[in-house]
């Protein structure tokens, strides 16, 4: 909860492993452990401790996911599933099933991805699971990404519902986020700076240093730098860039903000320093779906400068990737409608 993803990772995998060790020991009689409310209440010892175990693995793919690490996240998470099934702990399962989830949207399985969503929002409300909310998180960005902004707005706006009084406020930061990006996208400014606000607000009262899956803040800067915020974008810039540290996953988060804020200040080789040190980290770290936009905005700046060989090339290695990440679509008509959506197709035009 503090944000501090490396540390998560490493006690995390400590506990996995210490909770592995314990359901290889012989059962002893006594007294049910104590239970951890997500894990359900398994009937006995050796049923909990593999719950514990494939709770810590969820925890663990929190972690890896948010430094930079999704590969490492799902093998953490497709564990922790595979736990929960075999125990027939659902609790356990939908818990599992929001990482996995979310992992695969990040490194583009969206089909997966969508398929499993859906799958876990049943699960989570058959068993009135709070991670709900979570779970339709993830299903809103998935459908963001496969079938268009109007259904991923529904996901979301459910999300925060479901989410109401009874998950902390920080927990609705990442919905929140992305219905900004969505109303940003749809050209609705005002709605977007609304959301843009309360975004804001939840983080300057939290105590994470990094909020999970807190991802999209570019298209809050835009936004905010578009509603005269700008010594408050400025502020919020600087005051992430000191709490990245070594995390990949945030540091692009801060690039592709340094890149918005270059380019409003009419920096645009600023502005490229930025975007092709955020292009070789989306590679690096395997997030494609990030990587085409990162590429196209490379192309769209080049332009600016009147470099049409570089904004070509920028432009094709964009198409490429998205030609890709269509090619693992293995739905027909999702991968056409993923084709089919503006800023995708206006990409494969140029």
């Amino acid at each position: 909860f503090a944000g501090r993803w490396e540390e998560c990772v490493a006690y995390t995998s400590r506990a996995a492993a210490l909770y592995r060790a314990l359901s290889d020991e012989p059962a002893e009689a006594g007294p049910l452990a104590t239970q951890f409310i997500w894990v359900g209440a398994p009937p006995s010892k050796e049923l909990a401790n593999r719950a514990m175990e494939s709770l810590c693995s969820t925890l663990l793919a929190i972690g890896e996911i948010n430094r930079g690490s999704p590969g490492a996240a799902l093998a953490a998470a497709r564990h922790a599933l595979r736990i929960g099934r075999e125990i027939g702990n659902e609790w356990a399962q939908v818990n599992a099933m929001v990482l996995l989830g979310y992992g695969l949207w990040e490194t583009g399985e969206y089909a997966e991805a969508l398929r499993l969503a859906r799958r876990g929002l049943e699960t989570s409300r058959k068993v009135q699971h709070p991670g709900a909310s979570l779970m339709l998180t993830v299903l809103g960005s998935t459908l963001r990404t496969t079938l268009g902004l109007e259904d991923a707005d529904a996901a979301l706006l459910e999300a925060l519902a479901a989410a109401g009084a009874k998950l902390p406020r920080v927990w609705k930061t990442t919905a929140i986020s992305k219905l900004c990006t969505n109303q940003a996208l749809a050209g609705d400014q005002e709605a977007a700076w609304r959301y843009a606000l309360e975004a804001m607000a939840i983080r300057a009262a939290a105590p994470a240093r990094l909020i999970f899956f807190d991802f999209e803040r570019h298209y809050e800067t835009e936004v905010l730098l578009r509603s005269g915020e700008e010594s408050f974008v400025r502020e919020e810039v600087r005051r992430l860039g000191e709490s990245v540290g070594q995390n990949k996953r945030f540091r692009l988060v801060h690039l592709r903000m340094l890149t918005t804020l270059s380019r409003w200040d009419g920096d645009i080789g600023g502005a490229l320093v930025h975007l092709r040190e955020a292009e070789g980290l989306a590679q690096e770290i395997g997030l494609p779906g990030e990587l085409w936009q990162i590429r196209a905005a490379l192309g769209e700046l080049h332009e600016e400068c009147g470099d049409e060989a570089p904004a070509r090339e920028a432009f094709l290695r964009a198409a490429q990737t998205l030609r890709s990440l269509a090619g693992r679509i293995d739905e027909p008509a999702l991968r056409a409608s993923f084709l089919a959506a503006p800023q995708v197709r206006q990409v494969l035009e140029r």
